[in-house]
């Protein structure tokens, strides 16, 4: 469970998730993060969406919006995510 502060312990997890995710992690440029939104739906229990900058696999910068879906406890368990090329 999430007890001290779920929206900062919610960022810090879905930054850690997608610097995983992410090919070129040294080409990651943080442009906005929007609040956490508390739902209840299960399994989902925040969303949180994010734009950034990066370099995909060919070394073309793409300008990105991912909205990822945490569980309980903070936990990145399901996203979505638009992609613009040559930015």
């Amino acid at each position: 469970m999430i007890e001290e502060n779920p929206d900062h312990v919610s960022i810090i997890q879905a930054r850690k998730w997608l610097r995983k995710l992410l090919v070129n992690r040294e080409s990651y440029e943080p442009l906005d993060w929007s609040q956490v939104i508390r739902v209840n739906y299960p399994p989902y229990k925040y969303i949180i969406s994010h734009k950034f900058i990066h370099k995909n696999t060919q070394g073309i910068k793409e300008r990105c919006a991912i909205t990822m879906y945490l569980d309980n406890s903070g936990k990145v368990i399901n996203f979505h995510k638009w992609e613009q090329h040559d930015v």
